[in-house]
């Protein structure tokens, strides 16, 4: 399968695999919804599955080379398996490969000129100053004189 037939197979897979109806889906938007949230979930677990075979920062580089060559095949699988679910939403709603194509093409050139303009408007770290707490030790921060609180009212 190319990239640039993705969601057709997508389509043609939910409507003869799993029976959605996409001309239906575009007529009844509470469908619609139902479902984009139904395959928004399953995203999102599978995501949180594939996140767990990623090595934790905080194992030593050994540990995490021999995590990746365990868990690599894993990982790719429920990315993939996300990937249908991302496909499933995006024709549920009418995007087809020439919009996708479109789509992302223009979010690749969006984040190549973020990209310059923040290597261009990084600057060098600034130098941390510490400037010490004033002394309030001496403060006298109680109400002893008085039970009013006159003192707190501002005059006038």
């Amino acid at each position: 399968m190319r990239f640039d037939e993705w969601l057709s197979t997508q389509r043609m897979h939910q409507e003869t695999v799993h029976g959605v109806d996409h001309r239906a889906l575009a007529c009844d938007p509470y469908q619609m919804s139902r479902y984009v949230l139904t395959q928004m979930h399953s995203a999102l677990d599978t995501m949180e599955t594939a996140r767990m075979n990623v090595p934790s920062h905080g194992m030593h580089e050994e540990t995490q080379r021999k995590a990746w060559e365990d868990n690599r095949s894993s990982f790719v699988d429920n990315v993939v398996s996300m990937l249908g679910c991302v496909g499933s939403m995006l024709t549920a709603v009418g995007c087809d490969d020439e919009d996708l194509a479109r789509r992302y093409t223009d979010k690749l050139a969006k984040d190549a000129v973020l990209s310059e303009l923040t290597k261009a408007a990084a600057l060098p770290p600034a130098e941390l100053v510490l400037v010490p707490a004033p002394d309030v030790s001496a403060v006298d921060i109680t109400d002893e004189d008085d039970d009013d609180d006159e003192d707190l009212v501002p005059e006038g």
